[in-house]
């Protein structure tokens, strides 16, 4: 079940009520108060969102069929519901889902700000506290890449479908980690595979158009300086190496120019599957909260995928082997930055206090 999206705002948190849980602490939500009092806020603020979107809604608009259901269950039966209000947290007071002893996890409510080695360390550590899930899932997925890169043809194509059917599944996987600790091959779910792989499809299919064009007119601005009869042969015995270079140069800074281009938008563009993914909000509301983040966060995003990139080459170079292990940080470390920068609940170490 997920919960309607009204179509400007976002719709409160699922009810979780402290109960048995003190580590949550007094700022944490209690039935019957301020639907705005999130941790850390001013119930008397007249600006919180529960005073200025859902005043007679709260929390309570998430059905609690009993409260044995909602003792010692896990985070995870929050999947694919919306877990965010567009209110940046202060990155320390308990987000309504928290409940270590059940997630494993301590959920603080994001700031919207990414915290680059944060998401880095974090899904170290996730992809270590559940090799057990990962390991295999990471073979999986490096077969898959070698087979499309190396065995060109019919395997090749099938390959590539299999990665991009997979890849939605992964996402949606991806955020389950993040609501909890250990998460099982009958845990893993999708519930917004439709519309995770529809925005997957929109951005593959503008950004390669936009690309293709881009560097079709660089290609014929550089090929324009060019006379077509003095174009070398490279299968010439004689062929002049200076001649070829010359050839060669426009294009190559055509491709460079695109690549600078490609990796300059990138940014705006990376969380939109992972709203889509978490279901959090509408088609239009994911695609447009993804370049908001995006704007907001981007040089951090930046220095993330940078570190991510230079992760999956050493994995490459260590006979694609080493993407066993890099290829699941990277959907882990992405999957917490957005966390952070959706305002959501952000996973940390849980601490036991005496």
């Amino acid at each position: 079940m997920s919960t309607p999206y009204n179509g400007g705002g976002f719709e409160p948190y699922p009810e979780h009520p402290e109960g048995s849980h003190p580590e949550n602490g007094s700022g944490s939500y209690h039935p019957g108060t301020n639907p705005g009092n999130y941790p850390g806020t001013n119930p008397d603020n007249p600006t919180n969102y529960g005073a200025q979107h859902q005043p007679d809604q709260g929390y309570a608009a998430f059905e609690v069929n009993s409260a044995g259901w909602m003792a010692g269950s896990s985070a995870l039966r929050f999947h694919g519901q919306q877990l965010t209000d567009n209110q940046p947290g202060d990155g320390f007071s308990p987000h309504p889902i928290n409940d270590p002893a059940s997630n494993g996890w301590y959920h603080v409510k994001g700031t919207g700000k990414l915290q680059v080695m944060e998401a880095l360390s974090w899904a170290v550590k996730a992809m270590m506290a559940n090799a057990k899930f990962w390991i295999p899932v990471g073979i999986a997925f490096t077969v898959l890449i070698v087979l499309t890169q190396f065995f060109p043809g019919p395997v090749s194509l099938m390959t590539t479908i299999a990665v991009f059917l997979l890849v939605p599944w992964l996402l949606g996987v991806a955020l389950q980690q993040t609501l909890v600790k250990h998460v099982t091959y009958s845990d893993a779910k999708a519930p917004a595979y439709g519309k995770t792989i529809g925005m997957t499809a929109l951005l593959g299919f503008v950004g390669g158009v936009a690309m293709f064009i881009l560097m079709m007119v660089l290609a014929v601005g550089a090929l324009s300086t060019l006379d077509p009869s003095t174009v070398p042969d490279p299968n010439a015995p004689d062929a002049d190496l200076a001649e070829m270079w010359e050839f060669i140069r426009p294009i190559l800074g055509a491709l460079t120019v695109s690549f600078v281009v490609a990796v300059l938008v990138g940014p705006f563009f990376l969380f939109q599957s992972w709203y889509a993914a978490d279901n959090n909000g509408s088609f239009g509301d994911a695609f447009s909260a993804g370049l908001k983040a995006g704007a907001s966060n981007y040089l951090p995003i930046l220095g993330l995928g940078a570190l991510l990139v230079l992760l999956n080459i050493v994995g490459g170079i260590l006979f694609f082997l080493g993407f066993i292990v890099s290829l699941p940080v990277t959907f882990l470390a992405v999957a917490h930055a957005y966390r952070q920068v959706s305002c959501g609940p952000v996973p940390k170490e849980a601490v036991a206090t005496a």
